[in-house]
């Protein structure tokens, strides 16, 4: 069982076998929470958190096993086109968020982003919205993108060509995970529930920053 910790604001969550990556102690019992890791030139450090919705029910080893690895895939076929090369991503985690402890696996990455330009501050970042079509403050989340270079800003706005471009990779992350049969959702602690995500898309092209976390991702 992973040692229990209030995390602020959030309530109680376990650790994994994984340095600081977490499970919540308010279950889902279909829920698996995936995590892309990556490390800029800096020391700094990104996460990316989504969460997965399995239609057969309790996540297994082999469930964290192929969602791990989709991750890994979306990252080299995908999205590391749209990161520079000041980033890295390190590993893929998928665990499932059903009980303490729960089904856990990894692969590890290590491919830097290839998207040429000058970097921009690791602040910066791109919000990404996800839209499940059912009503509620905790049933829309989404993540913020990084990586992006002076070319995809326009002043103090993303370009319409980087905005159509990164909601396109973000969407890829859905399909390919719904090809291996679940479904990438928000997962709503409150309710113990993931509702599949049916939309992605940019509600605004104004640049937004990593540090800020939006209530609304079920964390």
């Amino acid at each position: 069982m992973g040692e229990v910790f209030q995390w602020g604001s959030r309530g109680l969550w376990a650790k994994t076998s994984e340095e600081g990556f977490y499970i919540p102690m308010r279950f889902i019992a279909d829920g698996i929470r995936l995590q892309l890791l990556l490390t800029n030139a800096f020391a700094g450090k990104g996460r990316h958190i989504f969460h997965v919705k399995n239609p057969a029910g309790t996540p297994t080893y082999s469930d964290c096993v192929a969602l791990a690895d989709a991750l890994k895939d979306w990252w080299n076929s995908d999205y590391k086109n749209m990161v520079n090369g000041v980033w890295t991503a390190r590993l893929a985690v998928a665990a499932g968020i059903n009980a303490n402890p729960a089904a856990i696996a990894r692969t590890v990455i290590d491919t830097p982003g290839v998207r040429s330009g000058n970097d921009l501050p690791n602040s910066v970042a791109c919000a990404i919205e996800f839209g499940t079509r059912s009503t509620g403050r905790t049933h829309h989340g989404g993540v913020r993108a990084l990586g992006m270079v002076e070319a995809d800003v326009d002043h103090d706005r993303f370009t319409s060509g980087y905005l159509t471009a990164i909601g396109g990779v973000m969407n890829n992350l859905v399909i390919r995970v719904g090809v291996l049969g679940y479904a990438l959702s928000v997962a709503s602690l409150v309710d113990q529930q993931c509702y599949p995500i049916r939309e992605v898309f940019v509600t605004s092209d104004i640049i937004a920053s990593q540090k800020t976390r939006r209530a609304s991702h079920g964390e």
